[in-house]
C-alpha cells in the first residue's frame, strides 16, 4: 500500500467516459514531488502535512486553476484516487469554488449539512492519558502507569503522537509497536471494577417463565423463578455462560 500522494487526478470534460486530463499523482497535482512539504503560494500550497504518516495523520492542500483554467461547455467532473488505484481508505473532504454569471438554470440542491462536514475530531473525553514510565524487560519494551494500574508490554514499543489535537493545538500522545512481526504479542493490563461488568436487567417488570417443582404428594406445582437482577438469578446466568456473564 502506498501513500495518499500516489492517487491520480482525473478530470472528465463534457461527459467523457475516459478523462482527457489524467495526472500522475496527487503530490504532482498540488505542485510538489517526493512527498508533500508545508508551503503556501498564490495558486497552490500545503498549509498542513503531518509528516509522521501515522494512522489518522492529516494533510491540507489546495490548488486554484486561475492560471490554467479547464474549459467545458456541458459538464466537468474532477476526481482524485484514494492512493494508487484506490488502494487506501483514507477520509477525504473537499471544497470547490464555483463562480457563475447570470442568468443560469437552477442549481441542484446541496447535500444536507451532515453530509458536507469533514471527518469529525474526537474530543478529549474519548481518550485516556496515562502517565507513562518507560522500562525494559528481557526482550520486551514496557510502559507503566503505576498509579493508575495500567501496563503495556510488547517486543518493541515507541511513544508517538496521534492526529487528534487538544484545545491548545498540541497532539494527543499514543504508544505504537515498531517492526511488529508474525508471532509477536502485545499485553495490555488495566484495572476493571467488578460492578462495571456485572449483569443487570434493564427492566424489573419482566420475569422468567414459571418452573414446575414436585411436592411430597407427587403433585407438581409452579414455582416462580428468581426475578432478573437478583443475586441468585445473576449467578445462574453466569453459570450458563451467557454472553457478557462473569466467569
Amino acid at each position: 500500500m502506498g501513500w495518499w500522494g500516489e492517487g491520480d487526478d482525473m478530470i472528465y470534460v463534457d461527459g467523457e467516459d475516459s478523462p482527457s486530463l489524467h495526472g500522475t499523482g496527487s503530490e504532482d497535482y498540488f505542485s510538489d514531488a517526493w512527498g508533500m512539504r508545508e508551503s503556501q503560494s498564490l495558486f497552490y500550497g500545503c498549509p498542513l502535512q503531518e509528516e509522521d504518516f501515522q494512522a489518522g495523520s492529516k494533510a491540507t492542500v489546495y490548488r486554484f486553476h486561475l492560471p490554467d483554467p479547464i474549459p467545458f461547455t456541458k459538464s466537468i467532473r474532477v476526481s482524485i484516487e484514494h492512493g494508487h488505484a484506490n488502494d487506501r481508505s483514507d477520509y477525504y473532504s473537499s471544497v470547490a469554488y464555483w463562480y457563475q454569471t447570470e442568468p443560469h438554470d437552477p442549481f441542484p440542491p446541496l447535500p444536507p449539512v451532515d453530509r458536507r462536514l469533514p471527518f469529525a475530531l474526537e474530543g478529549p473525553s474519548n481518550f485516556v492519558f496515562p502517565e507513562w514510565t518507560e522500562a525494559r524487560e528481557e526482550g520486551r519494551s514496557v510502559f507503566e502507569d503505576r498509579a493508575a494500574g495500567v501496563r503495556v508490554s510488547a517486543p518493541r514499543l515507541a511513544s508517538s503522537l496521534t492526529s487528534f489535537y487538544d484545545g491548545q493545538g498540541s497532539r494527543y500522545p499514543l504508544l505504537r509497536t515498531d517492526g511488529a512481526a508474525e508471532g509477536w504479542e502485545m499485553e495490555l493490563r488495566f484495572p476493571v471494577r467488578r460492578s462495571a461488568i456485572a449483569i443487570r436487567s434493564s427492566s424489573t417488570s419482566s420475569r422468567p417463565p414459571a418452573q414446575a417443582t414436585s411436592t411430597s404428594s407427587g403433585r407438581r406445582r409452579p414455582r416462580r423463578a428468581e426475578r432478573p437482577g437478583s443475586r441468585s438469578w445473576e449467578r445462574s446466568r453466569a453459570t450458563r455462560g451467557s454472553p457478557g456473564s462473569l466467569p
